[in-house]
């Protein structure tokens, strides 16, 4: 295991699941912005993109080969409304992470979003498909993807969706845990029918990204789950696999929902491509939540 691995955003739900499967392949340093993890097994450096001197700090001490930078700061509707103050992070912080990666000659793979599409396709959009975000969040991402093709020669961009799994963190949960929560507490879900994408289990994908991480492919790669439904099909598939109450959740359609940032209707991704590079195989939603139900260190 000689080589040095940087996570960054390692306290996220992605960033959680990319900690635990580097630890036997790698060296593994992570970063983290207000909580340190209790975790002695991990190196843990505080991290604030925004600021250069602390990146080339962290560069330095780490001396990193490969940079994962699995960080996004603000949700969907936060970026929408504070496009300023989450394009400080988002954009300008990650263009310091790629200065370091260009000056270390380190490889770098960045985790993007099926929301740099408009949404206006009739099939699965694949890596060579035109971008063209609708909201902030989408803007952000893509404004990196397209600076990362002349600022590097090694990288990889990593688009990916709805992305499940356990978060280890009370400050914030992803879309399953909360419809878990909702019905176990015999509260009603208001599932949307009109939103399609690739819900991804966040432990294939970390496992996908480790393994794209220690190739030399280099460009874009669409890795995701099995299948393109709609949040309310999810909403059915998590209370089958969980035991819970079906008739709580309830059809809605985006007009019901006072959302600030626009939705693209659909987002499925084709994962022909990385499928064909590495042994990835895409999980269905109830392979993927069945897994997610039984890790031994998930929640009751």
């Amino acid at each position: 295991m000689d080589e040095r691995i940087l996570i960054i955003g390692g306290t996220g739900l992605l960033g959680h699941y990319l900690v635990n499967q580097a630890k036997d392949m790698f060296k593994v340093y992570s970063t983290y912005l207000t909580h340190k993890p209790k975790n002695e097994e991990i190196n843990y450096y505080k991290l604030d993109k925004r600021c250069p001197s602390t990146v080339k700090k962290v560069f330095t001490q780490i001396k990193p080969n490969i940079v994962i930078d699995a960080s996004v700061y603000g949700t969907v509707e936060y970026c929408e409304t504070h496009p300023v103050e989450t394009r400080e992070v988002n954009v300008y912080g990650t263009i310091n992470i790629i200065k370091e990666c260009y000056l270390n000659n380190c490889r770098l793979v960045f985790i993007s979003t099926d929301w740099v599409f408009d949404g206006n396709a009739s099939r699965l959009y694949t890596e060579l498909d035109a971008v063209k975000p609708i909201n902030e969040y989408g803007k952000q991402k893509a404004a990196i993807e397209n600076m990362l093709s002349f600022a590097l020669e090694n990288y990889a961009i990593v688009r990916t969706a709805v992305i499940y799994g356990w978060s280890h963190t009370v400050r914030r949960t992803n879309y399953t845990e909360y419809v878990i929560d909702q019905l176990k507490n015999r509260k009603e879900v208001k599932a949307l029918i009109n939103e399609y994408e690739t819900p991804t289990y966040a432990k294939s994908l970390a496992i996908a990204i480790l393994a794209l991480s220690k190739t030399t492919y280099c460009g874009i790669f669409h890795v995701v789950g099995k299948s393109c439904v709609n949040r309310c099909e999810l909403a059915l598939a998590i209370a089958e696999v969980f035991g819970l109450n079906k008739d709580l959740i309830k059809p809605a359609t985006l007009s019901e929902f006072n959302f600030v940032a626009k939705r693209p209707r659909y987002t499925c991704l084709d994962t022909a491509k990385v499928q064909s590079l590495i042994n990835f195989k895409p999980l269905d939603i109830h392979t993927g939540l069945t897994l997610m139900r039984d890790e031994t260190n998930g929640h009751n």
